[in-house]
């Protein structure tokens, strides 16, 4: 496996992770298209007591591609972060139904199990020093297990509605708060790429440069 600049991997490997790319984008599951067709799982979502997913659940991934941004500019892969979001959503319904928490704590705690994974994730590619693709896809299914185990497919119940339901549904001026939000995020993430060292640091490792980028951030420290 080859790094800076050159080809990260040839032959196998380079055909094995293409392809479940392909079958990821293609939603297959990750069954090669070729091979017998499986029955289709229930999604691993939280749901409503009438049967539809959670309106928060649909509306989860507007921001989603956000989270890609800052890795993506160091050339880094994440292909957990589908995964991650499935697992977030399954861990605060879990809370929300099966355990009777309030909504504030309940965000909270998926908020902090959220940076968990994002920081496992740094362990594995950084300090165990895996190819992102690699180490992704396995976080990837290790963070779909879990989904799987808190809820077995699939949790349902009243709290999944009104208060909480609400944080998807409303708005102001007809535009839903997930798109406020998403609007947010993306404002920090370009203060943080562009005004930060740590963002110009990841953006420059991303382009191969070694050398300090533009004009030197005043840090208020005299050297």
């Amino acid at each position: 496996m080859l790094r800076d600049g050159a080809k990260i991997w040839d032959g196998p490997l380079a055909a094995t992770t293409l392809q479940r790319l392909v079958d990821l984008i293609a939603d297959t599951d990750g069954q090669h298209p070729s091979a017998p067709a499986e029955p289709r799982r229930a999604a691993v979502t939280p749901v409503t007591p009438g049967g539809g997913p959670s309106p928060w659940a649909s509306r989860s991934s507007q921001p989603i591609a956000l989270s890609l941004v800052v890795p993506l500019s160091g050339r880094i892969f994440d292909l957990s972060v589908g995964e991650a979001m499935g697992q977030a959503n399954m861990l605060i319904a879990w809370l929300l139904v099966d355990k009777g928490w309030g909504i504030v704590p309940a965000v909270v705690i998926t908020l902090l199990a959220g940076v968990a994974m994002g920081v496992f994730n740094g362990l594995v590619v950084v300090k165990a020093r895996i190819d992102s693709f690699i180490g992704t896809l396995a976080t990837g299914a290790l963070f779909a297990t879990l989904a799987t185990v808190l809820g077995d497919q699939s949790i349902s119940g009243p709290q999944l509605n009104g208060s909480f339901a609400d944080i998807a549904t409303d708005g102001l001026a007809g535009i839903e708060v997930p798109v406020f939000l998403t609007l947010a995020v993306a404002v920090v993430l370009w203060y943080f790429q562009k005004y930060t060292a740590s963002g110009r640091r990841i953006f420059a490792l991303g382009i191969g440069i070694t050398q300090p980028v533009g004009k030197p951030i005043p840090t208020g420290v005299k050297t």
